[in-house]
């Protein structure tokens, strides 16, 4: 039983996102749960479409800084 508990924990870890990138206050920023710091991006949603703005206004959980880069590079261009 306690195998089964601490492999569920394991897994549970590992589906955790390392960043949520998502609109506050008008702007762009990502949150890195690593750091648990907010981060700008410099970005303003004016740009974006209204798709992109429901989607990052609910949060986009990223799961590397591989992922945080290729939608910085997506939303913020």
């Amino acid at each position: 039983m306690k195998k089964r508990i601490i492999s569920l924990f394991c897994a549970l870890l590992l589906l955790t996102p390392g960043f949520l990138l998502r609109t506050r206050s008008g702007r762009i920023q990502y949150y890195d749960y690593a750091a648990g710091l907010w981060h700008e991006t410099g970005a303003s949603m004016d740009g974006l479409s209204a798709v992109d703005r429901a989607l990052l206004a609910r949060g986009l959980p990223l799961e590397d800084a591989a992922a945080l880069t290729r939608a910085l590079e997506d939303f913020c261009t």
